[in-house]
């Protein structure tokens, strides 16, 4: 316990070392728990090899959304394209994860001990890695490449709010930074700033009442001018690229469509297990309201964090709510476990027993939610790593690819393929709707004329599919127009465009 405490200690006063156990702590979980970002293995998880793609092609001069598609923002394709610059494979995909989550814990540490002791600030740490763990899937998703544009700003808010009864004043650095990462996370996905909006309403609140309406105008135009500036910067990139149209559906339109059709197709079941992942949500609010009770946190500090934690949640639950939205949420479940901890040590002995059994039972029923998930993404991991029989078949794939001649791997596209074959194969696909295309199809029926648009016009000149999954859009090109080139144990086919 001294050995804690001195570490402690020295985080408190030395920057540096805290930044050093974050990256390590950090650079140990990508490795170990992150599929898509540890470099024990070559391999990606679906999200991600739509997203690797991505940036590939960014680096080799193709347009987001034009040449490659997928619903999210462009800042996240260009974070992959920066990955694949730093190292070929998943190299920069292990640094710039590791950087995201070091950053993540760094402030999840400095957060906690605005409230709670050393001790319990590392065993802060310890639960954001466990909610981590079962919530992150693959990893490398987008939702931990926005958690630091999240926190930050989050534990400056927290830090003023607190403080607030010492006349600490509000500065126009805080203001910027909230719209500024509010702007950056809405270019990645758009959903995963709902944590930032209630802050910044409080804040902006906190300025009216103290001060006066003219200064707080003057600071709601300096956040709407930072959070506009990187959404801005993308809209005026796209218009020059001649790609409005493309970059407003895929960043904006698309996703209210996905979350649409998704959300409304639930069962009551699926429901009821959805709320469960909410659980912490609970311990939150009574934690809160002994706050409340006993005056120890500002009004303004309580409302705030409330209705973040509250407003992360509810856009976890957009779509298919799987278990990597939830991710987002992190930072609402460390400040349950803080305050749930302060709440407890006000309370009598026989009464903290039961107080701490239904804390640790709120923050375990959202296992009942990624437990699945988790299981079945370890299987994957291990699968990965020791499998020789997936190594071989991934292996046999890309040799059939690589049959197809060099100078013609500029005109190959998938249909109902696992489109991480042209990952491994370091194939682009040349048309934008690579991925996902009967999801993609069913979401929005637009996707669909395009592809036979595309087929009828300017058909590529090898298409890779499997068997049986012809008929229902390319089997009558495929007859009119393709021969049958090479084949994988009549699995998956690639044909070749007639001269």
């Amino acid at each position: 316990m001294r050995f804690i405490d001195f570490i402690c200690n020295r985080c408190d006063r030395t920057a540096y070392l805290l930044a050093c156990v974050a990256m390590l702590f950090a650079a140990l979980f990508v490795c170990f728990f992150s599929i898509g970002g540890t470099i024990l293995h070559p391999y990606v998880e679906l999200d991600q090899g739509i997203w690797q793609i991505m940036g590939q092609g960014i680096i080799q001069g193709c347009v987001p959304y034009v040449d490659l598609y997928d619903h999210k923002g462009p800042l996240l394709f260009y974070f992959f394209a920066l990955a694949n610059y730093i190292g070929e494979g998943k190299t920069g995909v292990f640094v710039l994860e590791s950087i995201c989550l070091a950053i993540s814990l760094y402030f999840t540490y400095r957060l906690s001990r605005l409230f709670v002791s050393g001790r319990w600030s590392l065993l802060a740490l310890f639960v954001y890695l466990l909610w981590a763990f079962f919530t992150m899937e693959g990893g490398a998703c987008n939702e931990e490449v926005t958690q630091p544009f999240v926190i930050v700003p989050l534990y400056y808010a927290l830090k003023y709010l607190h403080r607030e009864k010492e006349g600490n004043q509000i500065s126009k650095t805080l203001i910027w930074a909230v719209g500024m990462c509010g702007g950056i996370i809405v270019m990645i996905r758009m959903n995963n700033a709902a944590m930032l909006f209630p802050f910044a309403g409080v804040l902006l609140w906190r300025l009216w009442r103290e001060k006066s309406l003219a200064i707080m105008i003057k600071m709601l135009a300096l956040m709407i001018s930072a959070f506009v500036l990187p959404i801005l910067l993308c809209v005026f990139f796209f218009a020059y690229q001649g790609a409005w149209n493309e970059f407003w559906m895929g960043c904006f339109s698309h996703n209210f469509m996905y979350a649409a059709s998704y959300a409304g197709d639930r069962t009551p079941r699926e429901w009821t297990i959805i709320l469960l992942a909410c659980a912490p949500l609970v311990a939150l609010v009574w934690a809160l309201w002994g706050e409340c009770v006993h005056h120890t946190l500002s009004p303004c500090a309580v409302v705030a964090i409330a209705a973040s934690a509250i407003c992360g949640f509810l856009s976890s639950m957009a779509g298919c709510a799987f278990p990597h939205y939830f991710y987002i949420s992190t930072p609402a479940v460390v400040l349950a476990f803080v305050f749930s901890v302060r709440a407890i040590g006000r309370l009598s002995r026989r009464t903290c027993i039961w107080a701490c059994l239904l804390s640790v039972a709120l923050m375990i029923l959202p296992v009942i939610k990624f437990w699945p998930s988790r299981c079945y993404y370890t299987r994957v991991y291990m699968t990965y790593l020791f499998d020789e029989k997936y190594h071989k078949s991934v292996m046999k794939t890309v040799n059939l690819l690589h049959t197809i001649p060099m100078e013609d791997r500029n005109s190959v596209w998938g249909y109902l393929v696992d489109h991480r074959l042209f990952y491994n194969a370091k194939i682009i696909p040349c048309f934008r709707h690579f991925a996902f295309q009967r999801e993609m199809m069913r979401v929005n029926p637009r996707i669909r004329k395009e592809i036979e648009d595309m087929l009828e016009r300017d058909s590529p000149r090898y298409i890779v599919t499997k068997k049986n999954r012809c008929p229902d859009l390319i089997g009558p090109t495929l007859e009119q127009k393709y021969d049958m080139f090479a084949f994988e144990d009549d699995k998956l086919i690639i044909y070749k465009r007639r001269e």
